[in-house]
C-alpha cells in the first residue's frame, strides 16, 4: 500500500508493516510469482523487491505508468503518452535476470488513445479505456447487431464493476461512485466530491 510517506508491504492483518521506499508511488502490481512489486510516480514506473532492494526506475527515459503483467508473467502492459494520447506497449519479461529486460513493443496506434490495461486471465486479450476521443464511455458488445452500445447512454461512464450475481454494478461518473441494476434502475450514489475529490478502480468483494 501507499500513502504520503511511500511504499509500504505488511501482513494481510496489518501487522509487520515496512517500508520500502519514500517514493510516493500508486498503483502497485505484484509480478505473479511474488519477486518484484510496480508503482507508478509522476510519469515513471518503479521496481522494487517486497524486502525493499533493487529500487530502480524501470524505463528511465519513457513516460509511462499503468503497469500490469499478464496472468503468466510472461509480458508487462503499460501506458505511453505522447501528443496527448495514450498508446500500450508491451515489455517482455523472459529475461533469467531481473534487471535485464529487452526493447518494449507498441501495441496501439493512433488516432486510438488508450490506457489502463488489464491483461485477461487467459492471455487472450487486453482490455483497456479509451477509444477515438477524448470522451471515455463504458460500452457493452451486442451479439445480435455486432455493435458496441454504451452500457447506460447519455451518463459517460468512465469505470463499471459488476457484482458477482451479477445483480448490481457500481460505476463512476466524474467524480462520484454511484450503483444500479444493470438496466440503470434503483440508482444510488455511494461517494464522491467534495468529500472525496477523486473515485476511481472500485472493486466487489468476492
Amino acid at each position: 500500500f501507499t500513502n504520503t510517506n511511500g511504499v509500504f508491504v505488511a501482513n494481510r492483518d496489518g501487522s509487520g508493516r515496512r517500508k520500502l521506499t519514500a517514493i510516493q508511488g500508486w498503483g502497485i502490481d505484484w509480478s505473479p510469482n511474488g519477486r518484484v512489486l510496480r508503482f507508478n510516480d509522476h510519469g515513471h514506473l518503479w521496481q522494487v523487491t517486497p524486502s525493499g532492494r533493487d529500487l530502480h526506475d524501470l524505463l528511465p527515459a519513457w513516460t509511462a505508468w499503468e503497469g500490469r503483467w499478464t496472468a503468466d508473467g510472461s509480458y508487462y502492459i503499460f501506458t505511453v503518452s505522447k501528443d496527448g494520447r495514450g498508446s500500450l506497449w508491451a515489455l517482455r519479461e523472459s529475461s533469467p535476470l531481473p534487471w535485464s529486460h529487452g526493447t518494449p513493443t507498441q501495441l496501439t496506434f493512433a488516432p486510438l488513445s488508450l490506457g489502463g490495461a488489464l491483461p485477461s486471465r487467459d492471455g487472450r486479450s487486453i482490455y483497456a479505456s479509451g477509444g477515438l476521443s477524448q470522451q471515455i464511455d463504458v460500452v457493452r458488445f451486442d451479439p445480435t447487431t455486432h455493435l458496441f452500445k454504451p452500457v447506460l447512454p447519455d451518463l459517460n461512464l468512465e469505470e463499471v464493476v459488476f457484482s458477482p450475481d451479477h445483480q448490481w454494478m457500481v460505476y463512476t461518473v466524474g467524480n462520484q461512485l454511484w450503483r444500479s441494476r444493470p438496466d440503470g434502475t434503483d440508482r444510488q450514489q455511494l461517494a464522491g466530491g467534495p468529500s472525496i475529490p477523486s473515485v476511481h478502480g472500485a472493486r466487489w468483494s468476492p
